[in-house]
């Protein structure tokens, strides 16, 4: 989770939330669950993207199927 985490950050932090979002649904494939910290990443590039719908689905997720 670490490793996926690491990717996901960097991705949101240098703009690019395909790939960053890619990350995230190849690491839940997995059967991985997202810590607290890759669900941050992943809302920052929904942000930085504009892709309020997208962030606001995993904002949704992030309560309901994470606790």
């Amino acid at each position: 989770v670490v490793s996926w985490g690491a990717m996901i950050s960097a991705y949101a932090r240098c703009g690019n939330c395909r790939m960053a979002v890619q990350c995230l649904e190849d690491m839940q494939q997995q059967g991985l669950k997202p810590v607290d910290a890759i669900y941050t990443s992943i809302l920052a590039a929904c942000s930085h993207a504009g892709l309020v719908d997208k962030g606001r689905q995993y904002f949704i997720s992030m309560r309901e199927d994470h606790g």
